[in-house]
């Protein structure tokens, strides 16, 4: 079973996930709101016996250094955890958020972290996922006079233990750059500090393509983290496919894509709307190409959203 949700993550049980080739059912709104209840109650559930424990406890010493550093680990174990660190100063504004619209940085694989500040009085808080609860702290700093916190996250719900992992199966890294380690580097980082299980990228993007992938992808892929091939063809003006546990593209699917649209419309700089009388199809799109695709690789074919949900520009006009 899965959880799609509307900006296309998922949460998989992970007796259906065998490298990233599964099967699954279609799915229904229905399915989708019950399988939020069912990881809701495994948590509730699971959270009376990983929630209560506490075998270390935060500490915060000073230190001779103009800011904050630490490490961050499981409270229950004592195992280091990457994380998302949040540090506010007195205005309520974000110190050095790695994105626009979501605060903070992330530390390293092993949880630890290092950020140089002002004197005055800031609030930590650290993140990791759904799975373990946020902690929050106020500092403040004097000339020269720093802090190292070691922070132990509370688990609220040991996801794995109950069946389930996190992930993603519709991934746009674009990049220039042929086998771009640097950018797998920076989003493997980013996906273990948020307790993100796998990713799929989408077809090329990534800097990888059909032959390349698996020997690329092997290098940030481990016990912890899964990097998998993936793509969203083929395209049509009706939408598109998305997949999980996918192999190759067979050339981005382009014998099976809407050749009128793409070509007239969509990649096209001229025309602002397009319509059946327009823009006919050659032929009706063959249907069984994705389910047949899906059968020979094992793999999971999902139509994510109309190919209207979003606007680009071409030229001098906007679609």
């Amino acid at each position: 079973m899965c959880l799609i949700s509307g900006n296309s993550n998922s949460m998989i049980r992970r007796e259906v996930l065998s490298d990233l080739a599964i099967n699954a059912p279609n799915m229904k709104n229905s399915i989708y709101l019950l399988s939020i209840l069912l990881v809701l109650f495994s948590c509730n559930r699971n959270r009376k016996t990983a929630g209560e424990t506490v075998d270390f406890e935060t500490t915060l010493s000073a230190v001779s250094f103009a800011g904050l550093k630490g490490n961050v680990a499981d409270a229950k174990t004592g195992e280091r955890l990457s994380a998302r660190i949040v540090i506010l100063d007195e205005s309520g504004n974000a110190v050095n958020s790695y994105y626009n619209h979501l605060p903070g940085f992330f530390t390293n694989e092993d949880g630890s972290f290092e950020q140089e500040l002002e004197e005055g009085t800031y609030t930590l808080t650290a993140y990791h996922g759904i799975d373990y609860e946020s902690q929050e702290m106020q500092i403040e700093l004097g000339p020269d006079q720093g802090f190292e916190a070691n922070i132990f996250l509370k688990p609220w719900c040991s996801l794995k233990e109950e069946g389930w992992v996190n992930g993603g199966g519709h991934c746009h890294l674009y990049t220039e750059i042929d086998k771009d380690t640097a950018m797998l580097g920076k989003v493997r980082k980013i996906c273990l500090a948020q307790g993100i299980d796998f990713l799929c990228s989408a077809q090329g993007w990534s800097g990888y393509n059909d032959s390349t992938w698996r020997e690329g992808y092997a290098k940030y892929t481990d016990d912890r983290f899964i990097m998998h091939y993936g793509s969203e063809m083929p395209k049509y003006r009706t939408g598109h496919t998305w997949w999980l546990g996918q192999t190759r593209t067979r050339g981005y699917y382009w014998n099976a894509i809407d050749k009128n649209y793409e070509e007239k419309y969509y990649q096209a700089d001229i025309g602002t709307a397009w319509s059946y009388a327009a823009i006919n199809f050659p032929n009706i799109p063959n249907p069984d190409v994705v389910q047949g695709r899906k059968k020979a690789e094992n793999a999971v074919a999902i139509m994510a959203h109309p190919t209207s949900w979003w606007v680009q520009d071409r030229g001098e006009i906007t679609k």
